[in-house]
């Protein structure tokens, strides 16, 4: 009889313990938008932290979904890719992974590449979904697989002709061709109203 009343009692205590337990992620950046000029590839940097004590989690996918307008472009997953940080390929517990967005290195959660024939000021809206799987330990030395699970977080794409800011609030300064252009237009109008006066 005891041990039918434990049992239970063990049961309860392992979903309470499992529920408290989670992943949160804050995407780079923190709002989840994002905008490029048509034919661009932008994306999303990330920082996730496991609040698993025991588990793992390695991350199999990322999607987008519920996407308002999907033609503006084409999203390629990373995160799936990598599973989790290096040497692992796995989220240990009670630690936290970051990366900024890299679509050379294809590092973050995956790009967004803006179709080159997108209208301008167009933009789509939905939800990232994040897929992972949990193990009772390290998944490269043996651990087993426990449960599978997901989370989401809003984003938003717009295809803009604005040029980004900038870094530290420099202003560029004007390319040797476009102020040699100037010269010389400045030069050949100088030359036709001293050509003018003189007639």
């Amino acid at each position: 009889m005891r041990w039918f009343c434990t049992v239970p009692l063990l049961i309860l205590l392992s979903a309470a313990s499992a529920g408290a337990s989670s992943i949160t992620l804050t995407t780079d950046p923190a709002n989840g938008a994002i905008a490029g000029a048509p034919g661009s590839t932008i994306g999303w940097g990330f920082s996730l932290t496991s609040t698993y004590t025991t588990e793992w989690v390695s991350f199999t996918g990322s999607a987008l979904t519920f996407e308002t307008n999907p033609t503006v472009g084409t999203y390629t997953d990373f995160i799936g890719l990598q599973g989790g940080p290096l040497p692992f390929f796995a989220v240990a517990p009670s630690t936290t992974w970051s990366q900024t967005f890299d679509a050379v290195m294809q590092q973050g959660i995956g790009s967004y590449a803006i179709d080159p024939g997108a209208i301008l000021s167009s933009q789509n809206i939905g939800s990232l979904l994040l897929f992972f799987d949990i193990f009772d330990s390290d998944p490269l030395t043996g651990g087993t697989q426990t449960g599978s699970s997901s989370l989401s977080t809003p984003f938003s794409v717009a295809a803009s002709a604005s040029v980004p800011e900038p870094p530290n609030g420099e202003v560029p300064e004007p390319s040797t061709i476009v102020l040699l252009g100037l010269g010389l237009a400045g030069i050949v109008a100088r030359r036709g109203a001293s050509a003018a006066v003189k007639q």
